[in-house]
C-alpha cells in the first residue's frame, strides 16, 4: 500500500537549510522566483505555507515581505506580514528606490510640498524662474535691464 508523504515532509525535502541565513527553496518555482508546493492538490507558495505552519495565519489584508530580499528563501524568520504598499516601498523596484531617496539628482535635500509630495525646493524654484522669464516678455526685459545696469557699474 502506497502511503502519501505529509506536506511538511515534502517541504523539508525541498529546502537547503545548510546555510545559516536563508533556507533556499530547491523545488519548483514560479516565473517570479517564488517557491511552489502542492498541498491537497492545490499549488501554494512555499514561503506562505512555511509561515502559516510555524507562525500562524497571515493576517487579512497583509502580505509577506522577505526581509532578506531573496524570493526563494523560505526561512520563517525572514518573513514579516506587512501591507502591500509597505512591501512595495521596501523593495528594490522603482517606487522603493524613489522612497529611499533623500536628495535630488543635484544633491539638494528633498522637502514635502503643500500637497505632501517630496520635491526639491531649489530645483523647483530654478525651474519656475526659467519658465517665468521664458513666458513673460516684460520679465525678460527687466532681467536684461538689470544685467545691463550691472555691466555699466562694472565698466
Amino acid at each position: 500500500m502506497h502511503r502519501r508523504m505529509h506536506p511538511l515532509d515534502r517541504f523539508l525535502w525541498k529546502i537547503d537549510s545548510k546555510s545559516a541565513v536563508c533556507w533556499q527553496w530547491l523545488g519548483k518555482r514560479n516565473a517570479d522566483g517564488y517557491g511552489i508546493l502542492q498541498v491537497n492538490r492545490k499549488c501554494v507558495r512555499a514561503h506562505r505555507y512555511v509561515y502559516e505552519y510555524f507562525k500562524g495565519a497571515i493576517p487579512v489584508g497583509l502580505t509577506l515581505d522577505h526581509l532578506c530580499r531573496n524570493r526563494s528563501c523560505v526561512n520563517p524568520e525572514h518573513l514579516e506580514p506587512v501591507t502591500r504598499a509597505e512591501n512595495v516601498l521596501r523593495g528594490n523596484g522603482w517606487a522603493g528606490r524613489k522612497a529611499k531617496m533623500v536628495t535630488c539628482d543635484l544633491g539638494h535635500t528633498l522637502m514635502l510640498d503643500s500637497r505632501g509630495k517630496r520635491r526639491c525646493v531649489e530645483c523647483r524654484r530654478a525651474w519656475q524662474r526659467q519658465w517665468y522669464y521664458k513666458n513673460h516678455a516684460y520679465a525678460r526685459e527687466r532681467a536684461n535691464q538689470y544685467l545691463a545696469s550691472k555691466r555699466r557699474l562694472q565698466a
